[in-house]
């Protein structure tokens, strides 16, 4: 078998990590509501015995190897960061005034273009709650 051959990520890692990053990104998130995804990283990394996770005081996570399998890698001369946002633009529920009717704020930056035609997906907990047109 070639180095290239051994590399080469088989079609069950790639339907596996295609799954992973579907449940991920799937997570109804906006600016300031983003418990969701960090539960969800939590619970992913508390599932993994070999990895531990960190928090700084500006809600930063950083996910590393834990000291079994430290001294089974190379070391490298600095840690290797990758970064992501947790949210994206989105309106979030303010008040329910009565049944199917919101009041509603926007969280993040879009230009106005985006909203012509555009359709409103109010998620619940579990469930879409109201899609409008």
């Amino acid at each position: 078998m070639t180095p290239q051959a051994a590399a080469a990520p088989s079609s069950l890692n790639r339907e596996s990590h295609h799954r992973w990053l579907l449940d991920l990104t799937q997570i109804p998130t906006a600016a300031g509501k983003e418990s969701r995804v960090i539960d969800w990283v939590r619970r992913w990394v508390s599932e993994r015995p070999m990895l531990t996770m960190s928090e700084d005081s500006a809600g930063n996570l950083t996910i590393s190897f834990g000291d079994g399998i430290r001294g089974r890698i190379p070391k490298a001369a600095a840690p290797l960061y990758f970064t992501a946002h947790m949210d994206h633009p989105a309106f979030v529920v303010d008040r329910i005034l009565a049944p199917g009717v919101l009041h509603l704020s926007f969280r993040g930056g879009v230009m106005d273009d985006y909203f012509d035609q555009a359709r409103i997906v109010v998620q619940g907990d579990t469930r879409t709650l109201i899609r409008l047109p």
